[in-house]
Parts: C-alpha cells; sequence; structure tokens
C-alpha cells in the first residue's frame, strides 16, 4: 500500500523580522527582502499558511506530521486546521492539545482510529515539546516528536527512549517515527542510532542526497528533519523530497524549516543494512 508521508516543522509563531531585528540572525526569509521588515506576526502567518498550503497540496500527502502548531485553547486544532481545511479533500486532525508550547499535530485523508499523548522517554526540557503524539490509522501509526536542542546527552536519552518505546509498541500496524529531532543526520547521534539498527532512516533508505539540509532557512545546514521506520516492519521508502524551497516575491519562506516528503510501501520488505549501506 503506498503512503505519501510529509514531516514538516512549521515555526510556530516565528517572523523573519523578529530574528533579524532582535538577533541579527537571518531566519526564514531572503537576504535583503522586503519580508525582513514585516512585524505583524498575523499577516506573516497569512503569508507563510498560504506557502504551507501549496508545499503540502504539490506534495500530494496522505499523511502530515506537524510541528510547532499553534492551538489556542478551544481552537480546535489551531493552524494544524486551518492548513488542513485550505488543502484539497477531506482530511482529520489530531492535535496534542493547547499549552504554552506550540503543539505537534497529524493531518490525515484516512480515518484516525486512534489518538493519544505520551511523553518523550527521557526528556530532560532544553526546548522542543515534552510530548509524542500518536495517531493511528487502518493502514500505519505515526508517532510526532519534536525533541529537545540541548546537549547531546539529553537527545541520545530521548532516541534511546523512543527505540525501546518503539519496539515494545503493538507490531499490528507499520510505525513511523516523524518530526524534527534536532539532530544533524550525518551527526554522531543519528550514527549511533542507524548503527542500532532498531529504527530506520527512510530518506536514506529511498536514496534521498546526504547533501539535503532542512534548517535554518534560507540557507540550512543540518538536516534535523527525520521519517523513521521500524527496521521489522515491512515498509520500503522512495521518492524522497524536500518542500517549501522557494520564497514568495516578498522573500517570505513558508517556515525556518524545508519540509520533508517520502512514498512509503506499507507492503513491502523491510530496507537491511546492506541497501543503508549503498546510501
Amino acid at each position: 500500500m503506498p503512503l505519501r508521508v510529509v514531516t514538516y516543522n512549521i515555526w510556530g509563531v516565528g517572523t523573519p523580522h523578529r530574528y533579524w531585528r532582535d538577533r541579527a540572525v537571518l531566519r526564514g526569509a531572503r537576504a535583503g527582502s522586503p519580508a525582513l521588515a514585516e512585524a505583524d506576526e498575523p499577516r506573516v502567518w497569512r503569508r507563510r499558511a498560504a506557502l504551507l498550503t501549496r508545499a503540502l497540496a504539490d506534495a500530494d500527502a496522505d499523511l502530515v506530521a506537524l510541528q510547532e502548531v499553534p492551538a489556542p485553547a478551544g481552537s480546535g486544532g489551531g493552524r494544524a486546521r486551518e492548513l488542513a481545511d485550505a488543502l484539497p479533500g477531506r482530511w482529520e486532525v489530531a492535535h496534542s492539545g493547547p499549552g504554552p508550547t506550540p503543539g505537534l499535530a497529524v493531518l490525515s485523508r484516512a480515518p484516525v482510529d486512534s489518538c493519544r499523548v505520551f511523553p518523550v522517554p527521557g526528556f530532560g526540557g532544553f526546548g522542543g515539546h515534552p510530548d509524542v503524539l500518536e495517531v493511528s490509522t487502518p493502514a500505519v501509526t505515526v508517532w510526532v516528536a519534536h525533541l529537545p536542542v540541548g546537549p547531546d546527552e539529553a537527545k541520545e536519552a530521548c532516541l534511546r527512549g523512543l527505540e525501546a518505546a518503539a519496539a515494545a509498541a503493538p507490531p499490528e500496524r507499520p510505525l513511523l517515527v516523524c518530526g524534527d529531532l534536532n539532530c544533524p543526520a550525518d551527526g554522531a547521534l543519528m550514527g549511533r542510532l542507524r548503527d542500532r539498527g532498531a529504527l530506520v532512516d527512510a530518506w536514506a533508505a529511498a536514496g534521498g542526497p546526504p547533501a539535503a539540509l532542512t534548517m535554518p532557512v534560507p540557507t540550512p545546514t543540518w538536516r534535523l528533519d527525520h521519517v523513521l521506520v521500524r527496521a521489522a516492519d515491512p515498509v520500503s521508502a522512495t521518492r524522497p523530497a524536500l518542500l517549501g524551497t522557494a520564497c514568495d516575491d516578498s522573500g517570505q519562506y513558508p517556515s525556518d524549516h524545508f519540509g520533508v516528503a517520502l512514498s512509503l510501501d506499507l507492503g513491502a520488505p523491510a530496507p537491511g543494512p546492506s541497501d543503508l549501506a549503498s546510501h
């Protein structure tokens, strides 16, 4: 069964103007562009939402994992619902819930069978999101995570905790772990994860270019955004692509991350170590 999957950190309520004014950091906009002078966050969001909607529509996704999704109490999914309503077709939306930290969300073309939130195993603060959003559809279960930005020991604890939880999770459906893991794909933490072999980097398994980077836009230096599959599950990956790589006429990008899209075949044999070694 083919499934087009996207993971995207949509940057909360970020604006290029705030980063440029407060930190002299270029983030989410082209250098020297009018977008750097736009201080009104709702207006910036309207531009970003249009760009995000276009990127998601072009990806022809079936399942979208989102991070940094504001959802005020009583908003019914907040900006995730807003994006879903702007996309072609009917989408179900699951959200991790309102709170002081922009949350996690899933947009699904397929019915959502179940949804729950559980603590990130080993989470120690330092930003990110303390919970994992779990959403099950008839074909797949997805965990959406946004790991901390702190020391490697904190991130290592989270990765090992997620691996252990994934190994213990029911095997009835393939399991995907999607999100901003704040671990560079070419760094030591992801290298050790690959060596342990419990979770497979679907981008690498799909033949995605190792030089493809996702953050910070417009000149990214790391690939922090990942789709991982359980090695024991019958899943193969193809058609890797980055999303949101073009800005609008004001110089505004959809986010300070590029999105990641992959096509997964949920009925194919899982990639083995020899497959990954070639990438």
